[in-house]
């Protein structure tokens, strides 16, 4: 027994074909989920395939429309994977980040160190600081404990000094304040 072959939908002569049926002359007007877009090429190529298969403009509509839901259920896993591991890193870090024993306890005021050192570039800056902090939150080297720590020292050292106390010389005379500002002079001499 021979196998089937599919037979055409062409009208005989004189008759018209019934919409969706027969082989337009161009495949027009696909219906494509929202955000989906066909390139002018790729229309041109496809209907080149879809005509020498014979399909009417709803078959070639199905072969869109599951190809679609293919390619989205693809994508869609392909770049969900990634995602999730790049979130998870995050949270990785921020949880390491906490348990530092350096910053960790302390991470409100090594927080505030680095924003006065980002104020300390001065208005003149403020645009690079913003694109710097966006940069840094869309990659997520922010959340990076390293970052963070290196950020740190740097806020440490290039940051406003902290006040000196000075001290009395042990055991010896107390002396004036003019004494202590100036102890070389003349008439502090004993």
């Amino acid at each position: 027994m021979e196998p089937k072959t599919p037979t055409e939908t062409k009208p005989t002569e004189g008759e018209k074909p019934k919409e969706g049926e027969g082989v337009p002359e161009k495949y027009t007007d696909f219906k494509l989920p929202e955000g989906v877009e066909l390139a002018p090429e790729t229309v041109a190529e496809v209907s080149i395939l879809f005509k020498e298969m014979g399909l009417s403009q709803a078959n070639a509509q199905k072969l869109v429309d599951f190809h679609s839901k293919t390619l989205q259920a693809t994508v869609g896993a392909a770049t969900k994977a990634p995602m999730d591991a790049w979130l998870a890193q995050k949270a990785t870090w921020k949880t390491e980040i906490k348990a530092d024993p350096e910053i960790g306890g302390k991470l409100g005021e090594v927080k505030a160190q680095i924003a006065s050192m980002y104020e300390a570039l001065g208005p003149a800056n403020a645009a690079l600081v913003k694109d710097f902090k966006s940069a840094m939150d869309l990659t997520g080297a922010g959340d990076n404990p390293a970052f963070i720590k290196l950020f740190a020292k740097l806020a440490e050292r290039l940051g406003e000094g902290k006040p000196v106390q000075g001290n009395k010389p042990p055991g010896g005379p107390k002396l004036s304040p003019a004494q202590s500002m100036y102890p070389n002079l003349p008439s502090q001499a004993s």
